[in-house]
């Protein structure tokens, strides 16, 4: 559950200006910590992107999936959380791709990141799994409303599928 926490992933909106690109998380798995997540975008080619953060240290390669650029869309959709009880989510369309975001339904407590906050709060373990209880999936699609998940925050979901 631990290694579970040191996981990364977050939907917003996406700023750009030029070849500075700013993220403003709106549903992200770390704590908040009130930095901006700024980076500065060059393309290598039409399929490869390199991303350096301007206000922190990082460096990031990213490759487009083939045919992602078609039918892009984003629904609000409905997810249960892990008491099955029903929540907000998002899921993003691109070409036969898709991502799934559901938000735990509890708030951190502030810190620098998730571990961080587990080692301080040492929260028994029901409150760690709702803090742990945040899907960031990701997959394709299979049939117009059947979605095989390929990579989760969640891991035991890997393989299975979303019906939508």
């Amino acid at each position: 559950l631990r290694w579970l926490s040191t996981q990364q992933g977050f939907a917003g909106v996406t700023e750009v200006q030029g070849k500075v690109c700013e993220w403003r998380r709106e549903m992200d798995f770390q704590p908040t910590t009130g930095s901006r997540d700024v980076g500065e975008m060059v393309f290598a080619d039409e399929n490869i992107l390199f991303e350096t953060g301007i206000e922190s240290t990082y460096f990031e390669i990213w490759k487009k999936v083939e045919l992602s650029h078609l039918s892009t869309s984003i629904h609000h959709v409905h997810g249960r959380n892990r008491h099955g009880v029903a929540t907000h989510a998002q899921l993003l369309k691109a070409g036969n791709q898709f991502g799934y975001i559901r938000p735990r339904s509890v708030l951190l407590p502030p810190a620098i990141d998730l571990l961080t906050a587990i080692e301080r709060a040492n929260p028994n373990r029901d409150m760690l799994m709702d803090w742990l209880d945040f899907e960031i999936s990701f997959g394709e699609m299979e049939e117009e409303s059947q979605y095989r998940i390929l990579h989760s925050t969640l891991p035991f979901r890997e393989g299975s599928l979303i019906s939508l």
